[in-house]
């Protein structure tokens, strides 16, 4: 969050579940860091809700064993971003398993890798 003069805090009271730790970074030069410091705190499984940078990384370092994608009919205009980076996992059908299943008006994608 900003404190609007520019400085970046973590908010404390952000996740107040129980099993949930938030855990801040000063700088991550790349998700590796990330992942070398949940594997030193004996985490290891990880629900990552990611944007296309991210996604795309993590599948490309097939560190993804399921991964949901909703599908909208909304039309998000000629700004919006990506999905993914580089879909060629997807491309690729490296996955095992496709499901599909309708959320409300939407529907949900689930791979299984």
């Amino acid at each position: 969050m900003n404190d609007g003069r520019g400085q970046e805090y973590l908010d404390e009271n952000l996740c107040t579940h129980d099993n949930v730790e938030v855990v801040a970074f000063e700088i991550i030069n790349n998700q590796e860091d990330v992942l070398v410091d949940m594997g030193q705190r004996g985490i290891h499984d990880v629900w990552v809700e990611a944007g296309g940078i991210l996604a795309s990384a993590l599948l490309k370092a097939k560190l993804v064993n399921r991964m949901y994608v909703y599908i909208s009919g909304q039309w998000l205009g000629q700004n919006s971003m990506d999905a993914y980076v580089s879909n060629d996992v997807l491309e690729k059908n490296e996955y095992k398993q496709l499901t599909w299943q309708q959320v409300g008006n939407d529907m949900m994608a689930q791979f299984e890798f």
